[in-house]
């Protein structure tokens, strides 16, 4: 059998629209499940000046991760505009 992980440090994060938000720094674990709940991204330069400190990106807002990044859903963008820690979406 063969194991196929991927680590997500240091991964790109854009969003489906393509606009890129930076690298993932650092996840949170469920220590019940094992399973990451939040993704710590340290925002690029091209992300607006009002994020400073990492984004907080919930695991229900993963579109999809492969070995080179982890894409998000557009409404990430869209509360990272304003918000610091955007928060998942119902």
């Amino acid at each position: 059998m063969t194991n196929h992980s991927i680590s997500p440090l240091r991964l790109s994060v854009r969003t489906e629209s393509g606009q890129p938000l930076g690298n993932v720094v650092d996840v949170s674990i469920d220590p019940d499940t094992q399973a990451v709940v939040q993704y710590h991204v340290k925002p690029s330069r091209l992300v607006p000046d009002v994020v400073w400190s990492p984004l907080l990106i919930h695991r229900h807002q993963v579109v999809s991760v492969t070995d080179r990044e982890l894409v998000v859903d557009d409404a990430v963008s869209r509360t990272s505009s304003t918000a610091p820690t955007p928060q998942p979406t119902a």
